[in-house]
């Protein structure tokens, strides 16, 4: 129930935090973001949650939306190549998932039972090497 309020509102509402539209936008970037802050969470796209992530945006409220994606598929393209919203999600920064206990596990929890998996998905990607040294690090910043 919990969570089918907070996907039907948008960030704006979850935050309560609403920002005055401009006469112009400095970059495409900023009027994406403008944008989507006013979607509900439910209509939001993989690539929406990740740019969302990438520019630190709303975390409290997206980082459940991204797990739930990665739990249905664990190489879930956002924009670029499978795994990227994976490859988002292990690069925030520690200081958010210290904050964030109960979401930190959740994700170790599905990054453990989807170990072999990744090992397998990205072993003939581009990507392995940046994914392999990813994954370990927050693995390892989060037993600290």
């Amino acid at each position: 129930m919990f969570k089918k309020k907070v996907t039907n509102k948008s960030l704006e509402e979850l935050e309560n935090d609403y920002w005055d539209s401009p006469t112009a936008f400095p970059t495409g970037l900023v009027e994406k973001i403008f944008l989507l802050r006013k979607r509900k969470l439910k209509e939001l796209s993989s690539d929406d949650i990740r740019i969302l992530i990438s520019q630190n945006i709303g975390l409290r409220y997206i980082i459940p939306e991204a797990i739930a994606k990665l739990k249905k598929n664990i190489f879930e393209e956002a924009l670029y190549y499978p795994g990227d919203l994976l490859l988002t999600l292990l690069n925030i920064k520690n200081d958010y998932w210290q904050q964030n206990i109960m979401q930190r596990e959740e994700f170790i929890a599905l990054l453990n039972e989807s170990k072999t998996e990744i090992d397998e998905g990205f072993k003939e990607s581009d990507n392995r090497e940046e994914a392999v040294n990813l994954l370990n690090q927050f693995l390892l910043s989060s037993n600290n």
